[in-house]
């Protein structure tokens, strides 16, 4: 169990490396990867000051996002923020975060299916790198690429949880 374990620990070792490699080059000199929808933010409280509410103000009001799910991952950023992470590490967690989970939730999946982690990585490299995945993830949309790692941890849960009803209910309803 442990040597399979580890077997599929060096493909997400290996992402993170290249994910590393690729991301750093864009965070010399003080720069920031900034663009897309919900992805101009720095100041994550800021954001939730004016936008955390039901109904805000913009022109003749507009439904905010902010109430979703993704609430969640603004209150991670401000509360990074608040120990003292600057704005560059909170935009490189983001940034990161933003290409890791997905293919950190086929890898649970394939390792969930007993699938050898050659093939698992595989198939999680290319739900990352697929023509619709790229296109989205460079648009850099938080608010709505959550749904990437989400759909696959939630398959996830099921399979792991499928036969434990009480599990399965807390998890998915969490």
């Amino acid at each position: 169990m442990i040597e399979r374990l580890n077997r599929y620990s060096v493909f997400v070792f290996l992402y993170v490396v290249v994910l590393l490699l690729i991301l750093v080059p864009f965070y010399q000199n003080g720069q920031l990867i900034l663009g897309g929808e919900g992805n101009f933010f720095i100041d994550f409280e800021a954001s939730l000051r004016k936008f955390g509410f039901l109904w805000h103000e913009s022109g003749t009001g507009t439904f905010s996002s902010s109430i979703n799910a993704n609430i969640f991952s603004v209150i991670f950023f401000i509360i990074l923020q608040k120990i003292g992470l600057g704005v560059s590490a909170v935009n490189f967690i983001l940034i990161f975060s933003l290409y890791f989970l997905p293919f950190l939730g086929f890898m649970m999946i394939g390792r969930q299916l007993k699938l050898t982690p050659w093939v698992s990585a595989m198939i999680s490299l290319f739900y990352v790198v697929n023509p619709f995945s790229l296109w989205l993830l460079a648009n850099l949309n938080q608010w709505n690429l959550i749904v990437l790692f989400v759909l696959p941890f939630f398959f996830w849960i099921i399979l792991k949880y499928y036969s434990d009803n009480r599990k399965l209910f807390f998890y998915l309803g969490f």
